[in-house]
């Protein structure tokens, strides 16, 4: 399984309950400014997973990475709602451009199935 954003809150969670059921997981986070993400939060796990410490703008061998996965959980985003008006062009970053990133790597590896976290923020 491949999870983004896998050293947010919600993400770490969900790695540390893959890798205890047994599943092989590679987490992509780039631990983004401001966004939640620290490697402390994998430290359970840290031994048993592959993390990839990157912008998943930047991992040039994301198609690699999706392929031959079960499942991408996508638990990025930046839920700073407040803070996104002072800085707009970041949050389209961590909120549009990462997934847009992503989709578009998936939608080229056949039989990718993505599981988007969504919060309340998007209403």
């Amino acid at each position: 399984m491949v999870v983004c954003g896998g050293a947010g809150f919600l993400g770490s969670a969900i790695v540390v309950a893959l890798v205890g059921d047994g599943h092989d997981v590679t987490v992509i986070d780039g631990l983004m400014p401001e966004s939640g993400g620290a490697l402390a939060n994998l430290d359970a796990v840290r031994t048993s997973i592959k993390f990839i410490g990157l912008d998943i703008a930047n991992v040039t061998a994301l198609g690699d990475e999706l392929r031959g996965t079960d499942v991408i959980v996508d638990c990025m985003g930046w839920t700073r709602h407040k803070a996104a008006f002072d800085q707009p062009f970041y949050d389209q970053q961590l909120n549009l451009q990462s997934h847009l990133h992503l989709i578009e790597t998936a939608r080229r590896v056949p039989g990718t199935r993505i599981l988007y976290l969504g919060s309340r923020g998007e209403y």
